[in-house]
This record gives structure tokens, C-alpha cells and sequence, in this order.
């Protein structure tokens, strides 16, 4: 086929020795005028022929869907060659055998020597004069060349040779059908229904819709039983069942059974074969996909901890970090030992079908209150200077996520960019950092209750981390958790020895109004309680209202080296807030 875009491409070019025939087109099935020429291959620029590129044979193109074969001419020519030798053997083997002649001819035909088959033809008829086959043969091509009187001759002459001959009674039946002469026909394609030994139905079928036309039903409805019973794949024809089913109905019959079509049901039949296997195969590559998931089990927090999970496997964590096992879809329990002692339960399910196209990750959190971080990474054709921005996800036990680019690792420096010039692709990995800095920063991107749950675990685990206390009350804050924050911190309040980094973190909890004045009345009570220890003085400094009563608190703290550097601070701003500049300097 050629093919030309905006005027440039192939086409044909020529159009020599051209063979025209009826025939079934290979592509589209219909009956149609089949062409086969010589042309030749052209080169074309705004559709003009610029350069010839080979010369071709066009074989049998159909005038409806334009559809062809094509062979090269020099090959063509060798094939014509070949047929011409091979027609000239069987007629001079064979010279009295007309079935040999028969086949010599069809051999011409089949590569267009039209010539030579034309005098071939000729000398049939004068020498096998007495054969009704070749009298019948050439009249069937006169009937494919569009010459009905040459076709009635060439049956009519077959008849006379042989009366009984099915093929020439056929041909005859057709002519005088199309004259009108349906009992000429009738009479003379009795013997042929009668015997059974009809060629081909076209002759029969032919008469039995003249009889319908002339409302003779009965007789037209016994012919085309007696043709379905001959050729039992007319019924698949529509024609057919159209005149059929049109018979039946007059007569008031009850239909009979045809057979399906099968140029329908083919193409149904296959269909569902493919159907069936594509599902087999996506049902298979589901199962096996299902089978082989991965599980990360991150920690973020930190501590030793042991995970057991039945069916998967155990590991162990000396510190955060992220550690992998072979999974597949199901609910399961993860047993958690160590710094932290809980169990979790979970579900490993994809998130569509089939689980092959899903991409799902999914992360186990071990120590409870870990996050991750999922970024958006960009490439530009001229790079990205800014780090991309980053979100931080609790996982709360357990997360799916969907559509990740690179899990864990990453991304390349250099990237193929999309047709729009740039791309993305989304990351997720672990926080790098301080854990106190990804709570602070969680914190100030509204996440600030994940961050309180955060800190808080951290907590339990490292109680002595003094950021990351800072860290837990400014969560708490701003997710208006200060109650929460208070109980969590009792216990340290009670502890001894005395936990002065957790005092200061509940004063800054009660650093809202009205808050101070029961803070107050606590350290004056622990005072009265404990009068030898410096600490409660300093603490009841911090949450006085009086300038006067800060600077007297802070006096009696001096003298006690352990907090006397950052009493004498505190001393000097209560004294500037008095006024007493001289003993502030």
C-alpha cells in the first residue's frame, strides 16, 4: 500500500496490461471487480513523482476497499514464464485429454497471459467440440467476463452434447430465468434437484425467488430445503434465510432449523478464546504479583527493637532505620519486643486490579509514632537549585502508599524529560536529620498533632533528650494538647532526683493566662516542703509576676553552684526590671 502525508510519500504511478474479473475480495469479502495491472512505484513530493523506485505487478485490487497484492515485474515475468511452460506441457502431453486443456487455461489465467489463454480457448472449442466440460468451462468465463450471450451459447452447445449434464442445465436455467421462462427453467433443473448433483445452489436459488416473485411458495420452499439439504452452509447465508423464512411464512410452516452463521460465530468464538486466555494470564500474573509484595518496616524513633511477624519473618532494629520482607497479600500480626512492647495488626491488599499494575508500598511503622518523608522531585532542562519541598506522613502503625518513583533510594541526578519539558518523580524516604528538627518542622507545617504523638514516643523511649522535650511542648501548643502535654509530665514532675529540664518544659505549658498563679502556688509549696533545695526558689522565680519577688527568689539561688550561671541571668533581668541597674551591671 502506499502511503503520502501532506502531499509526500509513495503512489502508483501507471496503469498497463490491465485484467479485470468478478471475484470475492480477499480483505473486505465482498463480490466486486478485482483489478491487476502493471505501474510503477513513485517517490512524490506535493503529490508530483519525483523519483521512480521500482516497477510492480498490482494483483487482483479490490474496487471497494482498494486492498491488493503486489510482486515484483521482474518476478512477475518469471512467474509468467514458469505458468506458460507449464500450460505448454500438460497440452502437449496430453494433447486429446480435455481436462488437461481445462487446466492448461486456468494455469494462463492465473497470471493474466489473457493472450494466450484467449487462443488457447480457441483452439478447445474447434477440438474438443464433443466435450460438455469445456463447453461448460468456457461458458463460465464468459459469464465472469460480463457476456451472457456468448455464456447461453457455450451451455446451450454443452446441453446438446450431453443432455444430463448438471452444470450446462444450470447455465441454461439462469438464462431463461432472467427471460422469464420459469417453466423452461423448471423443466429442465428438475432432473438436477431430483438427482441431487447441482453444482452449485445459484442456478436453484435463482429459480425458487422467481417462483416466490410469482407466488408459487410451495414449490420455491421445496427447492430450497432440497438446496439446504445439498449445502448445508447456505444456512448461514442471510439471503437465504431471508427467502426462506419469506416462504415458510406464507405457507404458515414453522421455521426450519438452519445453520449459524459461521463467518459470525468465528469471530465470537476467537474473541472469547482471547478473552478467556487474557484473563487466565492476568489472573495468573495477579496471584503471582499478590505473592510477592514488600513489606519496609521502618523506625524512626529508635532503641532496640525485635519484630516477629508469623508467616514473614522476624528482624531486629538497633537504632532507626528501615529493613525489608518478602510479603504477600493477607492480615497479619506484627509481635514488637523491646523499647517499645506492643503488637500490630495488618493488611497487605492492593490497591486495584490486577495487583501487577498496583505499585502499592507498604510501610510497617515498628516502634509506633515514626514518620516518613514523600517529596516531589523536579528536573528541569536547566536543573532545580531549590531542594524540593517535602512532606512528612505519620505512618500510624501502618500505611500504603501508591505511585511512588523511588522507595527509599535517591532519585538520579539526570532524568529524560516529557514532551512538556520537564518531569517529576515522587520520592519517599526516611527523615534525615535530628528527630527533634522533623518535629519542630512538622510542627510549623500544621501537622503539629502528629508531631505532639512523635515527640511524645520519642520521649518514652529517650526521656533525657532536652530538644526534643522543648520540641514536645511547642506541639503541644500549637495543637492545643497543653492538658495532655501536663499528665504526660506528671510523673517526671514527681520524680526524684529532680528533673529540672521537665519543670521548665510544664512552666512553658502553663505559660497562658491564669496558668502562672497555679504554677505558683505549687513551688511555694515544695518550697515550704523542701527549703534546702535551690531548684524550687529558681522554678518560682520563673512563674512570679513581681519584678521585686523574681529578684529575691533568684538572690537565694546564687549561692548554689549548680544553677548559679543561669541564676545570675535571670537575677540581672528581674534587677533591670526593677530598676536597680547598678546591681543588674
Amino acid at each position: 500500500m502506499t502511503f503520502t502525508y501532506n502531499g509526500i510519500g509513495t503512489r502508483y504511478v501507471g496503469n498497463k496490461n490491465q485484467v479485470d474479473r468478478t471475484g470475492e475480495c480477499a480483505w473486505c469479502h465482498k463480490t466486486t471487480r478485482m483489478s491487476s495491472y502493471d505501474t510503477r512505484l513513485w517517490l512524490v513530493v506535493f503529490f508530483v513523482p519525483v523519483v521512480p523506485l521500482q516497477k510492480l505487478r498490482i494483483l487482483d485490487q479490490c474496487s471497494r476497499c482498494t486492498r491488493h497484492r503486489k510482486v515484483r515485474y521482474a518476478q512477475w515475468l518469471d512467474i509468467q514464464g514458469e505458468a506458460r511452460n507449464k500450460a505448454s506441457g500438460l497440452v502437449q502431453a496430453r494433447r486429446d485429454d480435455p481436462k488437461a486443456a481445462i487446466e492448461a487455461h486456468r494455469t494462463l489465467l492465473g497470471v493474466d497471459l489473457t493472450t494466450d489463454a484467449g487462443a488457447l480457448a480457441q483452439v478447445m472449442a474447434s477440438r474438443f467440440e464433443g466435450s460438455a466440460d469445456v463447453h461448460v468451462y468456457l461458458a463460465d468465463l464468459a459469464v465472469l467476463r460480463g457476456q451472457p450471450s456468448d455464456a447461453r451459447v457455450g451451455y446451450a452447445r454443452a446441453h446438446e452434447v450431453d443432455p444430463t449434464h448438471s452444470a450446462a442445465r444450470e447455465g441454461l436455467a439462469l438464462a431463461e430465468i432472467s427471460n422469464g421462462k420459469l417453466e423452461r427453467a423448471h423443466d429442465l433443473l428438475k432432473p438436477v434437484i431430483a438427482g441431487r448433483t447441482a453444482r452449485n445452489p445459484v442456478a436453484c436459488c435463482a429459480l425458487a425467488a422467481a417462483l416466490a416473485r410469482a407466488n408459487r411458495h410451495t414449490e420455491a420452499q421445496a427447492i430450497l430445503m432440497s438446496m439446504l439439504e445439498l449445502f448445508p452452509t447456505l444456512g448461514a447465508s442471510k439471503a437465504f434465510k431471508k427467502q426462506l423464512r419469506a416462504c415458510e411464512k406464507k405457507l404458515g410452516m414453522q421455521g426450519a432449523r438452519l445453520r449459524p452463521r459461521l463467518d459470525m460465530a468465528r469471530p465470537l468464538i476467537v474473541g472469547a478464546v482471547v478473552l478467556i486466555l487474557a484473563t487466565i494470564g492476568f489472573v495468573t500474573a495477579d496471584r503471582v504479583a499478590s505473592a510477592h509484595q514488600t513489606l519496609h518496616v521502618v523506625d524512626s524513633i529508635g532503641g532496640h527493637l525485635e519484630v516477629d511477624i508469623q508467616g514473614l519473618g522476624s528482624l531486629g532494629f538497633d537504632g532507626a532505620g528501615r529493613q525489608t520482607l518478602n510479603a504477600s497479600e493477607g492480615t497479619f500480626i506484627a509481635h514488637i519486643k523491646g523499647a517499645v512492647e506492643r503488637d500490630v495488626q495488618f493488611t497487605i491488599a492492593c490497591s486495584r486490579w490486577p495487583c501487577f499494575l498496583a505499585h502499592d508500598v507498604f510501610v510497617l511503622d515498628a516502634s509506633g509514632g515514626s514518620v516518613v518523608s514523600l517529596r516531589t522531585a523536579l528536573f528541569t532542562p536547566k536543573g532545580n537549585s531549590r531542594p524540593p519541598p517535602r512532606r512528612f506522613v505519620p505512618l500510624h502503625d501502618f500505611a500504603r502508599f501508591d505511585r511512588i518513583d523511588y522507595v527509599f533510594e535517591h532519585e538520579p541526578s539526570e532524568m529524560q524529560l516529557d514532551k512538556d519539558g520537564y518531569s517529576t518523580r515522587e520520592v519517599l524516604e526516611l527523615p534525615e536529620g535530628r528527630i527533634e528538627s522533623v518535629v519542630f518542622e512538622m510542627t510549623e507545617s500544621g501537622k503539629a498533632r502528629d508531631a505532639f504523638a512523635l515527640a511524645q514516643t520519642r520521649l518514652k523511649l529517650e526521656p533525657g533528650e532536652t530538644w526534643m522535650l522543648y520540641a514536645y511542648v511547642a506541639a503541644a501548643q500549637r495543637a492545643h494538647l497543653e492538658q495532655n502535654a501536663e499528665t504526660f509530665l506528671e510523673q517526671r514532675l514527681q520524680a526524684r532526683p529532680l528533673d529540672i529540664d521537665a519543670h521548665r518544659a510544664w512552666i512553658r505549658l502553663r505559660s497562658r493566662p491564669g496558668g502562672w498563679k497555679a504554677a505558683a502556688k505549687r513551688y511555694d509549696e515544695l518550697m515550704e516542703r523542701e527549703p534546702d533545695e535551690a531548684a524550687w526558689p529558681l522554678l518560682r522565680g520563673l512563674v512570679s509576676e513581681s519584678s521585686s519577688r523574681r529578684a529575691e527568689l533568684f538572690r537565694r539561688v546564687v549561692q548554689d553552684e549548680k544553677y548559679a550561671c543561669e541564676t545570675w541571668m535571670l537575677l540581672a533581668d528581674a534587677e533591670s526590671s526593677c530598676g536597680n541597674w547598678q546591681a543588674a551591671l
